[in-house]
């Protein structure tokens, strides 16, 4: 395909999720990874199978074969099919987790600077475009359920962060990170 027929076929989707960096110099227009370095994921990934669940245009998916990744299979799926104990079972070694977060922000508390800042087990269900003008953002947990969901799988050296330690400046950036094991590290 050539530079220009890339570029005109970009252009026809003007909204994406990822900027995704593509032959030419041409990047796609969205707003994340606001920074790849703040998520944590392993710099050599050389020979293991990636599996990016949620991968939307699929940012981390090409990012897993940059960084060497055996294969890697993008699933996207809007229904509750998907849970997290069955992710959690075709994982071998490192689940990575990003997600939305209340920490900073909650519809239902009143929005911007009104989520649940302490450690509280929360999660919000929208049935409607209440989070962020996006209906297809169902569930949002707060930092300290989601790493507890990675417990309850069974993960191991559980550990999560939020990019940035600021108050967010809008609902794009109220996020979380987490990570844990299948199998506990060895020293």
């Amino acid at each position: 395909m050539e530079i220009d027929e890339i570029r005109r076929r970009v252009e026809e989707f003007p909204y994406r999720y990822h900027k995704i960096e593509l032959p030419g110099g041409i990047t796609t227009p969205g707003w994340a990874p606001m920074s790849v370095e703040a998520y944590k994921v392993p710099p050599d990934l050389s020979g293991k199978p990636v599996l990016d669940i949620g991968a939307w245009d699929g940012f981390w998916t090409f990012e897993a074969l940059k960084r060497g990744a055996r294969e890697a299979v993008a699933i996207d799926d809007f229904s509750d099919l998907l849970g997290l104990d069955k992710a959690a079972s075709v994982c071998d070694d490192l689940l990575c987790l990003e997600s939305a977060i209340l920490d900073d922000l909650s519809p239902y508390q009143g929005g911007m600077a009104k989520g649940y800042p302490g450690k509280q087990f929360v999660m919000e269900f929208y049935p409607g475009k209440q989070y962020s003008n996006n209906e297809s953002n169902w569930w949002v947990p707060t930092l300290h359920c989601m790493l507890a969901m990675l417990r309850a799988a069974r993960m191991k050296g559980v550990r999560g962060w939020k990019p940035t330690e600021v108050q967010p400046p809008s609902a794009s950036y109220c996020r979380g990170f987490a990570q844990g094991r299948r199998k506990a590290e060895t020293p």
